[in-house]
């Protein structure tokens, strides 16, 4: 497994920093996965080689290593060392705007190989693009967008408030060398637009014909041709989805 088993890209969004960007939407309601993850330790994995071909790659599993939100609680467990009250909350909630609404990412910024789905959908559908011919591709996280984090601040002031005895957040001993998930972006919508730099064949075009709308519980997705190189997903509805994340590691949150 790599990083390009589970994220489409990494990049920096307008001041949201850097993103790991999910290869397919997870639902917000997953108890190891989605909103959970925030405040939890996951696994920082490697790769040689790196998944832009540079020396050693390090990434996040996007996969709960102990108990969810572990160091949320332990954060709650420091509120008069951080100056909280009790009605202060730990987790804030920021809308994004227009400007950070939005990522494109060029095929140089891809981790994604060979022919696979359309990126940041909740599940394959059958059209697959390939991606050794794109161009480009735009994801739009909609207006009903927003970021929930963990102010870094808060996470510093808990690393010496336990002098940076990791096993004194999480017991299991994972957090000292793994990451913390320090912020998420959820969405209910989300539009993708593929640019190839060649056009689409004929057997694409019946692909996407057949497709067309897919209704589901709570969730609509459509696809469309914008021309003869750029095709357009839309997902659509109630459901809250995690599309993209950020971390920390352990011993970076020493600010002192």
């Amino acid at each position: 497994m790599g990083a390009q088993d589970y994220y489409f890209s990494s990049k920096s969004m307008p001041t949201l920093g850097r993103m790991w960007i999910l290869k397919m939407l997870q639902d917000a309601r997953g108890s190891g996965g989605g909103l959970s993850m925030l405040g939890s330790v996951v696994q920082e994995a490697s790769e040689r080689g790196g998944f832009l071909g540079l020396g050693v790659s390090h990434y996040p599993v996007p996969m709960l290593m102990s108990q969810p939100r572990i160091v949320t609680r332990a954060l709650e467990g420091v509120r008069p060392e951080l100056g909280l009250k009790l009605d202060d909350p730990i987790v804030l909630i920021q809308g994004l705007t227009i400007a950070n609404q939005s990522i494109m990412v060029n095929r140089k910024d891809a981790f994604t190989t060979g022919v696979g789905p359309l990126p940041s959908l909740p599940a394959t559908f059958g059209l697959d693009v390939d991606y050794g011919k794109m161009l480009s591709a735009t994801i739009n996280f909609g207006a009903t967008a927003e970021l929930r984090y963990i102010p870094l601040g808060y996470l510093g002031g808990l690393y010496r408030h336990v002098n940076g005895t990791a096993t004194a957040v999480d017991p299991t001993g994972v957090l000292e060398n793994n990451y913390v998930v320090d912020s998420v972006l959820l969405t209910t919508d989300v539009e993708v637009n593929f640019t190839s730099a060649e056009r689409f064949t004929g057997d694409f075009h019946a692909k996407l014909a057949a497709l067309g709308s897919i209704p589901a519980p709570n969730l609509k997705v459509t696809y469309q041709q914008k021309d003869d190189r750029t095709v357009v997903a839309k997902v659509t509805g109630e459901r809250v989805w995690l599309a993209a994340f950020s971390v920390s590691e352990w011993h970076d949150l020493n600010m002192t």
